[in-house]
């Protein structure tokens, strides 16, 4: 097994429509999608949390969500592919 990072995309003029295309991606994903894991935030479409999530293993999540509750427990910065505060890490370990 080796591993690749794939990032479907498409740019069209304003005036050709862009729906058929997006379609392809969308069927393209159907099939490719459930044979891989993980994410690029910076690829991202949307800005689900599940979306989000799926981006990060699920200890680094975890991990990301006690640093966000440490620094942003209101999470005021979350104008971007939020992660939500998390609880606080265990007694002993740091969130950085």
């Amino acid at each position: 097994d080796r591993q690749m990072l794939l990032m479907l995309m498409t740019e069209d003029e304003a005036s050709i429509d862009p729906w058929p295309r997006l379609d392809w991606i969308e069927r393209f994903w159907a099939v490719a999608g459930p044979h891989g894991s993980g994410a690029y935030v910076g690829f991202l479409g949307g800005d689900e949390p599940s979306d989000v999530h799926a981006a990060y293993p699920d200890a680094t999540y975890a991990r990301l969500a006690a640093v966000k509750r440490t620094w942003d427990p209101t999470n005021r910065l979350r104008m971007n592919h939020n992660i939500e505060p998390g609880p606080d890490l265990p007694a002993g370990r740091s969130p950085a």
